[in-house]
């Protein structure tokens, strides 16, 4: 099985929201009950389309399918989504989208990467170095609350510079707080 990672087309939106649909439904019902994977199915489908031009999607193909797509916000180190099709989950297509995701957030200059995850994605997160920040999440459609865990992946490690450039910076915040208390003693 060849599994080709690539850019979609513009009008492949229809495709792309039809799979997160299936994912979405199929993936998250052990976590959510049928109110709030509808709800998150409408809020995704709107936002998604909403926010089209705003993501680098990219997508996941075997032979002429689409299988899988992942999405980064072009102006936040956020990634907005990853979503396999039910019948392809655990073939580390995942994976592979969201290693690819990480270098699209390098190249440009992103040097970590957030993500609100569904709560049944949060072992897919810690498995690939993502770290859980803690739990959230917001107001689906309909006033319906969907849990969230929000999670965090340092792409590149702090050269020695920028560390010493961090020391530095914090003995000079912490002498400026120590004479700002001193100080008034002082006189």
């Amino acid at each position: 099985m060849e599994i080709l990672i690539d850019y979609p087309e513009e009008y492949d939106l229809d495709k792309i929201l039809q799979l997160q649909e299936d994912s979405i439904r199929f993936l998250c019902a052990d976590f959510y009950n049928t109110q709030k994977i509808q709800s998150l199915v409408t809020n995704q489908k709107r936002i998604r389309t909403q926010y089209y031009n705003r993501e680098q999607i990219i997508i996941a193909k075997l032979e002429q399918e689409y299988v899988g797509f992942a999405s980064l916000d072009m102006y936040l180190p956020e990634i907005t989504g990853i979503y396999i099709h039910p019948n392809y989950v655990r073939q580390r297509i995942g994976t592979k989208l969201l290693k690819k995701i990480e270098e699209l957030a390098i190249e440009q200059g992103y040097k970590f990467l957030y993500t609100m995850s569904s709560m049944n994605a949060i072992k897919f997160y810690e498995s690939n170095g993502y770290c859980l920040v803690g739990l959230s999440g917001f107001w689906s459609d309909k006033n319906v609350w969907i849990s969230c865990a929000n999670m965090k992946k340092i792409l590149v490690a702090k050269s020695k510079q920028d560390q010493l450039t961090e020391i530095i910076s914090c003995i000079v915040f912490c002498l400026i707080v120590f004479f700002l208390l001193i100080l008034p003693y002082l006189m």
